[in-house]
């Protein structure tokens, strides 16, 4: 038996594999695959899902989560009982069960810690980590890793002109699967490179499954501060997008919000704490494309981060010696910004970074009051801050040693896992649907072995996906290397509600207020400049009204 949840996106590869009917569910492929290669099946899925197999003879339950913990699933086992469900409130809904807080779960989420990440904040309820699989036989419950990022780069010989059609065939490949079976479809637009790179891929010949409607929708906002417009207006870059009858590109007024007051509301039946600042415009972008008849909705989600930055170009050359390659490097950088070169600050970030070796740095934070729990765990109370370790501080701040493997470690973050799971929350109730042709897993590993020179070039950073793309999108979006500002309505309600979220974190339960510093909360103000600090503060405010909504009982 199985519950399959999601979608398999090699799944045309995967039918002429076993010989199978191209009318086969993505369940039935599963379990068939399953039947022929057991566990081993993960290795060959590609997509976006999580189900359950329930092997009937010897009494087994398998189960297999996708590599970035797409899709959510949650469980609980008992003497009594194994129940499953895609939100934790499905399972309380039996009342078979208490709704009782993973202290350690709460501890953690005020130091940022990943220790207990793995962990549900619901005591006693289980949550299948990303790229593993789990097996359950009787009480005992057995849990392994399928799959691992990891990065094997050729920096000395290869092909820029190889690689760029590889990388825009299979990107393209990507968007191909995805579409599969929709003829109308949605974009999250902006008039950044990500989103652009999807839509122009999307409406050449590259891509075979034929769609007949591309809904674009981009976020206006129209309540900004004077001075705070420039920086968040889209609509100089979008201008340039040509639409079609096929193509018909939409803006979404985004007016002033209370982000804070709206974050803090919608907090009920969440699996936890849900914090994203920029929410609110997903919510409005995403009832714009339902409202047009658009189910399923693209976006270019942190394409900048799968394809990279580039900054490993330039600590490359640092550490190979080639100090003015990569200053040269830096210089094009800064122009292009419009900010100003300074050799200080290039030997500061790339030269002193590369060479110096992590205790040292270490010392220097120390003596800064620049670590961990100085700032993401600044209001933990002081018996929690002292659990903080050299060892958690060196996982977030050692760059030594670390240029191969910086960005795989992001890949296998665990983050991804709570980030997708919110989405999952909030989107599949307006019974709408994204997809991600970034977050793909054969295409991410394609980008973690990108050679760094085709990272950044000529002061461009994603260099390999301008080159790719330069045919399909506007060179002034080509080009572009700013961001557009979308947090000032959160800026303006942060400031707004400051005090009145103070409140709130003095007045925690009992579960949460035990693992705080009140002292520091009370004298925290609008004024301190840590941005971490201000995160942190405003994440405990999120979590204070996420316990209070979701009627614990005391345990």
């Amino acid at each position: 038996l199985i519950n399959f949840d999601g979608r398999i996106e090699n799944r045309n590869n995967l039918i002429n594999e076993l010989g199978l009917s191209k009318e086969i569910s993505d369940a039935e492929l599963t379990l068939t695959l399953y039947k022929k290669e057991k566990q081993n099946c993960l290795q060959k899925i590609v997509g976006c899902f999580s189900f359950i197999i329930y092997e009937i003879k010897r009494k087994k339950i398998f189960i297999g989560k996708d590599h970035l913990g797409i899709v959510p699933l949650y469980y609980v086992l008992n003497e009594k009982y194994f129940m499953y469900g895609t939100e934790p409130k499905l399972i309380f809904l039996t009342n078979l069960i208490n709704k009782e807080i993973n202290k350690n779960r709460v501890k953690n989420f005020i130091i940022k810690s990943e220790e207990y990440y793995d962990e549900c904040f619901f005591s006693g309820m289980h949550r299948p980590l990303a790229a593993h699989y789990t097996y359950i036989e009787g009480s005992e419950i057995k849990e392994k890793r399928y799959f691992k990022f990891s990065a094997k780069i050729n920096n000395k010989a290869f092909s820029k002109d190889e690689w760029i059609y590889d990388f825009r065939t299979q990107l393209a490949e990507v968007i191909d699967q995805m579409v599969f079976g929709n003829k109308d479809i949605g974009l999250s637009l902006s008039g950044g490179l990500d989103s652009n790179t999807i839509l122009g891929l999307a409406r050449s010949k590259l891509v075979k499954n034929k769609i007949d409607r591309i809904g674009c929708y981009y976020a206006r906002f129209v309540d900004l501060k004077k001075e705070d417009y420039e920086n968040s207006n889209e609509d100089c870059f979008v201008a340039k997008i040509p639409s079609s009858e096929k193509i018909k590109i939409n803006h979404v007024d985004i007016e002033d919000t209370d982000v804070i007051k709206e974050i803090n509301a919608n907090q009920k039946d969440k699996p936890e704490p849900d914090y994203d600042a920029t929410r609110h415009v997903q919510t409005r972008v995403n009832k714009a494309c339902k409202n047009d008849g658009f189910n399923i909705i693209f976006t270019g989600f942190d394409g900048d981060t799968v394809v990279s930055h580039g900054y490993e170009s330039i600590f490359y050359e640092v550490m190979r010696g080639n100090f003015f390659t990569a200053y040269k490097e830096y210089n094009k950088d800064r122009f292009r910004k419009k900010l100003d070169s300074r050799a200080i600050d290039f030997i500061w970030r790339f030269v002193i970074e590369s060479y110096t070796p992590y205790f040292i740095k270490h010392l220097y934070k120390l003596a800064k009051r620049d670590l961990l729990q100085h700032h993401a765990a600044f209001f933990a109370s002081e018996e929690v801050r002292e659990t903080i370790k050299y060892e958690n501080n060196k996982r977030i701040y050692n760059t030594n040693g670390r240029l191969l493997s910086h960005q795989s470690d992001i890949f296998n973050s665990r983050f991804w896992q709570h980030h997708f799971e919110m989405l999952d929350t909030d989107i599949a109730y307006m019974g709408l649907e994204y997809r991600h042709p970034f977050m793909n897993r054969e295409f991410m590993s394609l980008c973690l072995n990108i050679p760094f020179k085709l990272r950044r070039s000529n002061g461009f950073n994603r260099f390999i996906m301008r080159e790719a793309i330069k045919e399909y999108a506007p060179t002034e979006i080509v080009n572009r290397v700013t961001k557009s500002h979308v947090g000032e309505y959160y800026n303006y309600s942060y400031e707004k509600n400051f005090e009145e979220m103070k409140e709130q974190i003095l007045n925690a339960p009992a579960d949460i207020n035990e693992y705080l510093d009140l002292d520091r909360i009370k004298n925290f103000n609008l004024k301190d400049p840590s941005t971490l600090r201000k995160n942190s503060f405003q994440h405990i405010c999120v979590l204070v009204n996420w316990h209070n909504m979701n009627n614990f009982d005391k345990s």
